[in-house]
C-alpha cells in the first residue's frame, strides 16, 4: 500500500497555485481578497481555484514566520502590504526591485532601503534596512481601477517576492492590479 502511495506522488506530484498572494497585516479583509482572486481569475483565465490571495499573514502574531516559511520554498509570487509592514519586508530582502522586473517603469514605483548583507560576520547584525535604496513595490491608491473597486486600504504596497517560481503570473497580476494591462497573455 505504501509503495502504491509513493509511486503515485511521484508520477503525479500535487500541483500548487499558480499565483500566490500574500496578504500581509489586513490590507485586505477576506471578502476583498475573494472578490480580486475571482476577478483576476476571470480576466487572466487562470482558474479561480488555482489563484490563492492569503489574507492570514498577521506580523504581530505568527504571520511574519509563516512568510518567511512560505518564501523559503519559494512559494510567495506577490506580497500586499500596507506601508510600513512593506518596508520592513523589503529591509529584509524579501522583495525583488522593480526596475529588475519588466513593466514596471510607468507604475508609480516606490522606493525602501533593501537588504545589504555585506556584515554578515556579525550575529547581531540582522542586515534590515541598511542596503540601497532600490524601487521595491507600486503604491495602490484611487487611481487604480481594481484596488478601488474592491475598496483596498489606502497606503497599501504590492510587490514582487524574492524567488517566485512563477514571475510571468506575477507580473500579470501586478499588471492587472495597476490597470497597465488587463491581465491576460
Amino acid at each position: 500500500m505504501i509503495a502504491v502511495f509513493l509511486t503515485a506522488r511521484l508520477l503525479f506530484p500535487p500541483t500548487g497555485p499558480q499565483l500566490y498572494v500574500a496578504v500581509m497585516d489586513q490590507a485586505l479583509d477576506v471578502s476583498q481578497a475573494e472578490t480580486l482572486q475571482k476577478r483576476f481569475s476571470e480576466r487572466s483565465g487562470i482558474p479561480e481555484d488555482e489563484i490563492l490571495v492569503d489574507t492570514y499573514f498577521d506580523t504581530r502574531k505568527d504571520g511574519l514566520s509563516k512568510l518567511q516559511t512560505l518564501l523559503s520554498a519559494d512559494d510567495i509570487d506577490v506580497i500586499l502590504a500596507p506601508e510600513d509592514t512593506f518596508a520592513t519586508l523589503a529591509g529584509y530582502g524579501y522583495l525583488v526591485p522593480l526596475d529588475d522586473a519588466q513593466g514596471a517603469s510607468g507604475d508609480p514605483l516606490v522606493s525602501f532601503p533593501g537588504y545589504d548583507d555585506a556584515y554578515d560576520d556579525d550575529p547581531d547584525y540582522s542586515g534590515s534596512g541598511k542596503g540601497a535604496t532600490r524601487p521595491y513595490g507600486i503604491r495602490l491608491g484611487a487611481d487604480d481601477t481594481v484596488w478601488k473597486d474592491i475598496q483596498g486600504a489606502d497606503g497599501v504596497i504590492v510587490g514582487l517576492a524574492q524567488d517566485s517560481k512563477r514571475t510571468v503570473q506575477a507580473d500579470r497580476f501586478l499588471d492587472f492590479l495597476t490597470g497597465d494591462a488587463d491581465g491576460t497573455t
